[in-house]
């Protein structure tokens, strides 16, 4: 039975899978953060465990890793060499976009938009892809948790400047924080990653949902941005009627979030078919070989 290894790596966490060639999950193992770019050296460490936890004893076809911040510098060589001399085997490393494109959409064109830790919409047509964002949280990640949580941190800095009280934004984010004032707040914020400035972002659903004017406004802003980017690589690629898919804690958890980008995109694309059910990205990995095989011919 062929079988491949399969390695979604966020900035939250890193997933990999043993799957069958009919997609059976046979092994799965999580381990720690995977993005590249916040720590490359720990990122491959928890990549390496994730795959060794999931290591069957015939040597699988080869392994696919999806990580996160791996589409830019020499992240991905560098991870690629890395992996090749720590289990002598074919590897495919790719950021964690095309990996999720795949699982999504399988052979046929579309978009997919990802939101988590960070940000990326992606796009695939005829079997190239592009992009819009995933720049990171000081460049562009449109409507990522890392993005709603400084934004959310943002607007609370600048109501204590103004002396304007909001004591249910103001003990929201202490408490999720633990953190008793607004020292200690600007200490934690300079001295953690943003994968825990995106927890916030729950934190901003959680206060919009009972109507707290100011995490209303965050959600709204970011997820009217991130359907705008989503609407213009649409327009971009020449799509017509393809299928928008999304995937990432952000759709996942984040109900006002969710709602506001769904009304937001369909205002913008009317004759594009969103679908916000959930998937696995995982399973991305053997259509992701087999187009990175057949190109390489």
């Amino acid at each position: 039975m062929k079988t491949i290894l399969s390695v979604d790596a966020g900035g939250t966490k890193t997933r990999g899978v043993l799957l069958a060639e009919d997609n059976r999950i046979l092994a799965e193992a999580v381990t720690g953060c995977g993005n590249t770019t916040l720590d490359f050296v720990e990122a491959r460490k928890n990549i390496a465990e994730a795959i060794r936890r999931c290591m069957p004893e015939e040597k699988p076809e080869g392994i696919v890793v999806g990580a996160a911040g791996a589409g830019s510098g020499t992240y991905a060589a560098d991870l690629t060499e890395y992996l090749k001399k720590q289990f002598a085997m074919p590897v495919q490393v790719t950021s964690d976009g095309p990996l999720a494109v795949y699982g999504a959409l399988g052979e046929k064109d579309g978009i997919l938009v990802i939101s988590g830790t960070g940000s990326v919409i992606q796009g695939k047509k005829n079997g190239v892809l592009e992009r819009c964002g995933g720049w990171g949280h000081l460049l562009g990640e449109y409507g990522s948790g890392a993005n709603i949580g400084y934004k959310l941190l943002t607007v609370l800095v600048q109501c204590l400047d103004l002396g304007q009280a909001v004591p249910a934004l103001e003990n929201a984010v202490y408490a999720s924080l633990h953190v008793s004032d607004w020292r200690e707040m600007v200490a934690y914020v300079y001295s953690h990653p943003k994968a825990d400035i995106a927890k916030l972002a729950a934190v901003a659903d959680t206060l919009a949902q009972t109507g707290e004017g100011h995490a209303k406004a965050v959600l709204t802003t970011e997820a009217h941005a991130l359907a705008g980017w989503t609407a213009g690589l649409y327009r971009r690629m020449g799509f017509t009627t393809e299928e928008i898919r999304t995937v990432g804690g952000c759709f996942g958890n984040l109900v006002y979030f969710r709602e506001k980008f769904a009304l937001f995109l369909q205002e913008m694309l009317p004759e594009a078919v969103l679908c916000m059910d959930p998937f696995d990205p995982v399973l991305g990995a053997w259509p992701y070989w087999r187009q990175a095989v057949s190109a390489s011919v």
